[in-house]
């Protein structure tokens, strides 16, 4: 999407007027917002002024929450936040006007010189640890730390000014509206906070880990995550420990990887109690004496106690570079959203705030981290796919009911002596058991050899002791609702975090891994050394049971939520484009489909030449298998 359309989308130009103030230039875009230099015509000052797309000011809860928290964010008292001058609506046009800084940002600093020098880098940080701090004090989140919100007001009459920028649409700490409501998710791939990415509440501690991401980018020069992909980026956050500064730039104290680290937890109350002591630890780590907010020589340019002209390469007044503004106008970042994947977002809020249905946060989340999934599905399969949630939870609390009675409360019953008279009915001894998972349990439990397969949505695979649920093991992938399979001491799984695990049945260790597309709530199906399983990106996928390499994948209509039924050489599976599949288990051809009336939940049954398999339409089908 082009700057110039993106400006388009707010439907104002050079030469507008904005409650009270012409627009003469834009200097930015991003998916929420246009930034354009202004003049106020009653002050006669330029101004920074912040439009955010109609679509947005539309949103009534949206409307009221961003006003409120602009106001908010103007009332904190930092020096190195950018002032916010006013906050408001005009004509159904949401704005903010703001100072207008003719800056460079620490994004082009660092493309321009890579890592940068010890006190530099820390000239840089602990003036935005300072304006967060003040910020969450207030019961402001920011959500976007990032480079290019750190500004550098560079002029020659004074030393240069660090800001951090973007307060404008920030999220307080606690709030029954959500601005991803409205179709964006606040934050940037690089660095955004574990927490931030599974779709939970957020607090301060979330932009200490942003900060912390980029303090690891001014030392090392690169992302602390770095890969080719924004959902493997996205994975890192979640489960990888950042990589140590030494392998980037030799010599670093080694105290500097253990302050990062603790900064970069991924729980958030492991990490430290506010933004400052993060940036005082990692000073005195590198030998740096600690911050002083009152001293002018502590901003980022000039070692202390100098005054230096600004560093080469800033800006000076009257001169603007395309994309540098005064605030950094694209939330979404490398993971800008289309106004299919917001519609489809806005879509799955609806019925959110609709339904406080649990599994809704997950679907959007989804969706923000792989736009392509609203894009290829069609919305009224997406709405229906969040309308599920509910229409299968008496499903799911059935599932669960049937584990309450074989798996989690095991009932032994002990026939007694015969009964004496007056005696009130047979003696029974009852001994169960019950093992707290912390989440739901959606996962239909498997029994073998004395050991409890089963699946959580807190992200955890669980093997119990049937006897008395003891824990085995436990292996952490996402979410599970799919029924594992459990064939010749490898457990296989499909999970929330698009992933089909092969695990060891004796210790939980991983075999192997395959990425499918989407969810993977299909159970796998195990037959002659190939892994049958569908995944909700509209495939039927054939993995090697020994390597999980792909043999074939099968493309249907829509979901595939129904596991997988082999036999005699043929694979039966349903989809929720109502059709019922016969593929072939050696290449995956099509031999025949058969279209039901309704959604395909259940998983076929092939039993003498015959599939049956249920529909969503009320009709259970015995299909010939021939």
């Amino acid at each position: 999407m082009s700057e110039d359309f993106r400006v388009h989308l707010t439907g104002f130009r050079a030469g507008s007027l904005i409650a009270g103030y012409w627009l003469e230039a834009p200097v930015g875009a991003g998916g929420m917002a246009a930034v354009f230099r202004a003049r106020d015509e009653r002050l006669n000052r330029l101004v920074a002024l912040k439009i955010l797309v109609p679509a947005l000011a539309a949103d009534a809860a949206f409307r009221r929450r961003f006003i409120a928290e602009s106001r908010a964010a103007a009332a904190v008292d930092d020096p190195h936040i950018i002032p916010i001058y006013e906050a408001g609506e005009a004509d159904g046009v949401l704005f903010i006007a703001m100072r207008f800084v003719v800056a460079g940002d620490l994004r082009g600093v660092l493309e321009r010189e890579g890592p940068l020098p010890l006190d530099r880098a820390a000239g840089f940080l602990s003036p935005v640890a300072s304006a967060l701090d003040a910020a969450h004090r207030a019961g402001l989140v920011h959500r976007d730390v990032k480079p290019a919100n750190i500004l550098v007001d560079a002029q020659e009459d004074r030393p240069d000014h660090v800001y951090l920028s973007d307060f404008g649409v920030s999220k307080g700490a606690v709030s029954s509206v959500s601005l991803t409501g409205a179709g964006q998710f606040l934050g940037t791939p690089d660095y955004s906070a574990p927490e931030q990415i599974q779709g939970l509440s957020v607090d301060g501690r979330a932009d200490q880990y942003a900060l912390a991401c980029v303090a690891y980018e001014m030392l090392a020069g690169v992302v602390p995550f770095e890969r080719d992909q924004g959902m493997a980026v996205l994975l890192a956050h979640l489960s990888s420990p950042p990589p140590s500064l030494g392998s980037r730039r030799p010599g670093l104290p080694a105290a500097a990887d253990r302050v990062l680290a603790r900064a970069m937890a991924k729980a958030p109350e492991k990490r430290y109690g506010s933004c400052r002591d993060f940036a005082d630890s990692l000073r005195e780590a590198l030998g740096l004496p600690l911050y002083n907010s009152r001293s002018p020589a502590s901003g980022p340019c000039h070692p202390q106690g100098e005054i230096a002209p600004p560093y080469a390469g800033s800006f000076r007044p009257g001169v603007a570079r395309a994309g540098t503004e005064a605030v950094s106008a694209d939330p979404v970042a490398a993971a800008t959203l289309d106004d299919t994947v917001a519609a489809a977002i806005n879509e799955v809020a609806a019925y959110e705030a609709a339904t406080a249905d649990p599994s809704a946060p997950a679907i959007r989340e989804e969706i923000i981290r792989r736009p392509e999934a609203g894009r290829v599905t069609p919305i009224s399969r997406l709405s229906r796919r969040a309308g599920r949630a509910v229409v299968r939870r008496p499903k799911a609390t059935a599932a669960i009911g049937i584990a309450v009675i074989g798996l989690v409360i095991a009932i032994t019953i002990i026939p007694s002596a015969p009964r004496t008279p007056g005696s009130s009915g047979p003696h029974v001894t009852v001994r169960s058991w019950v093992y707290p998972t912390g989440g739901e349990v959606n996962s239909i439990p498997v029994v073998v050899d004395g050991i409890v397969y089963v699946g959580s949505t807190n992200g955890n695979f669980y093997a119990l002791d049937a006897a008395n649920g003891h824990l085995r093991w436990s292996y952490p992938t996402g979410s599970v609702e799919s029924r594992p399979a459990v064939v010749g001491g490898v457990v296989y799984v499909g999970s929330g975090d698009l992933k089909v695990y092969a695990l060891d049945a004796a210790n939980g260790h991983l075999r192997w891994s395959y990425l499918t597309g989407y969810w993977v709530d299909s159970g796998p199906a195990v037959a002659d050394g190939v892994v049958y399983v569908g995944s909700d990106d509209h495939k039927v996928y054939a993995l090697d049971a020994a390597n999980g390499h792909l043999r074939w994948s099968y493309t249907t209509g829509d979901f595939v939520d129904s596991s997988p039924a082999v036999a005699g050489g043929v694979v039966y599976v349903g989809s929720d484009d109502t059709k019922v599949y016969a593929l072939d288990a050696a290449n995956g051809h099509l031999r025949w489909s058969y279209t039901t009336g309704g959604d395909i939940y259940s998983s076929p049954t092939a039993a003498g030449g015959i599939v049956y398999v249920g529909s969503t339409d009320g009709n259970l089908y015995a299909l010939r298998a021939r």
